[in-house]
């Protein structure tokens, strides 16, 4: 992470244009996003996802990028913008031609923000009307420039009075920090899973609720998401979503009560991993979740998984014994080690005979010095 910051301020000291100056351009970019916002069809299709108009909303400020190669282009020059200037901050890409066009076209645009309110960089929809063979990406990023990379912060902020919720896509976010009136927080990844400098922000949470999708992918997410931030001690809480809803969606079918009272609900994602712990790679992932969380916790999950397995727990201490290690000599690599390998349904007397998974824990293991 070090590396990765040293390198980001490498990148920033050796850019043509200074941060001061990306900052400005891209809000005149934004200024033009909302201009062509109104009378679009982004305006009533945001209003159809969240339930309310919210053109000229001053901290989602959402804009459009209307259709056309060179609209934004000729804007920005118009205001004495260089090419250079619009290269470096992302908002125009070289065409086949060799000129210059626009990166974001017929596309809902929501500005990506520091905590100080400066435009980094865009996230853009694309028009759902349409095809995705013509659209291109459902979500198209700012590509990395000195100023923004879409690993290391959220669309949305964390903040001292609110609760983060870690959702995946920006429609979703909103529709969190709306429906609660900012008692929750949603952030989303911009387009790449969980990232380590993006775990580092809610360090000093308390506890982050995860309301990816209700699906397998959703699902995966989630366990992924709440290992990343078990290295930095954080709990995690798993918000009950319908099955293959996601927040937007309850918001405008149920209303904000339901989407809150979905957060209110939710339970310790640890609970979860373990209640679905019917084969063996799930029993791992089970057991990676309890070597992961607090020694004061270890007990009761091993007792909750010996229940819903039916596997004793001596074979299920013996096999958490080598994964607490683990988190104690490298939590990080710990965690991009969690994920359940996909071996098939467990079969008890398999896996007690399998070497170092059974059997009496070694006594030299027995009196480790627990630092989970």
């Amino acid at each position: 992470m070090l590396r990765h910051e040293l390198d980001r301020a490498d990148a920033l000291a050796d850019s043509p244009v200074l941060a001061e100056r990306l900052h400005q351009v891209n809000q005149l970019a934004q200024d033009y996003y909302a201009s062509c916002f109104p009378q679009s069809w982004a305006q009533p299709y945001l209003a159809e996802r969240l339930g309310v108009d919210l053109a000229g909303h001053p901290t989602i400020q959402p804009g459009h990028a209307p259709a056309g190669w060179t609209n934004l282009a000729n804007r920005l020059r118009r205001h004495g913008v260089t090419d250079l200037e619009m290269l470096t901050a992302g908002l125009v890409k070289p065409a086949s031609t060799g000129r210059l066009i626009d990166r974001f076209r017929d596309r809902l645009t929501l500005p990506i923000t520091d905590q100080d309110g400066h435009i980094l960089g865009f996230v853009a929809r694309a028009n759902p009307t349409i095809p995705a063979d013509q659209a291109g990406p459902k979500y198209l990023n700012t590509p990395t420039t000195p100023i923004y990379s879409k690993g290391d912060q959220f669309y949305g902020h964390p903040t001292a009075t609110s609760t983060p919720v870690i959702v995946e896509g920006p429609l979703d976010a909103i529709a969190i920090t709306l429906a609660t009136a900012g008692r929750y927080t949603g952030l989303a990844p911009l387009g790449t899973s969980l990232t380590d400098q993006q775990a580092a922000l809610l360090a000093d949470q308390e506890r982050v609720v995860l309301a990816t999708d209700n699906d397998t992918a959703g699902n995966t997410a989630a366990n992924k998401d709440h290992f990343k931030l078990a290295v930095h001690r954080t709990d995690t809480l798993r918000a009950e979503l319908p099955q293959g809803s996601d927040p937007a969606e309850l918001l405008i079918t149920h209303g904000p009560a339901a989407l809150t009272q979905s957060l209110h609900n939710a339970t310790p994602t640890i609970d979860r991993i373990v209640s679905y712990a019917n084969d063996d790679a799930a029993v791992d992932l089970a057991l990676s979740a309890i070597a992961a969380a607090h020694p004061s916790a270890w007990q009761s999950g091993l007792e909750e998984l010996s229940e819903q397995t039916k596997l004793p727990q001596e074979q299920l201490q013996a096999r958490l014994v080598p994964l607490v290690e683990a988190w104690n000599d490298d939590p990080r690599e710990a965690a991009a080690g969690a994920a359940p390998q996909q071996r098939g349904p467990f079969q008890r007397a398999a896996t007690s005979a399998r070497p170092g998974h059974g059997g009496e824990v070694p006594q030299s293991r027995r009196t480790a010095a627990p630092h989970r």
